[in-house]
């Protein structure tokens, strides 16, 4: 299982697509992001910025 990641805001597709191989990542700008920051948010280990 990944770490859970944190993405505040949308990066370069390059960026967005070495995080998704290292991290389950979350993002907080997709229409689903708050519930889904919401229901990890106990297991998201970092924020990216």
């Amino acid at each position: 299982m990944k770490p859970e990641l944190l993405l505040v805001e949308p990066m370069t597709p390059a960026i967005e697509a070495r995080l998704d191989e290292a991290y389950t990542v979350i993002r907080l700008f997709a229409p689903e992001g708050r519930a889904a920051a919401e229901a990890a948010r106990p297991s998201i280990r970092a924020v990216v910025t």
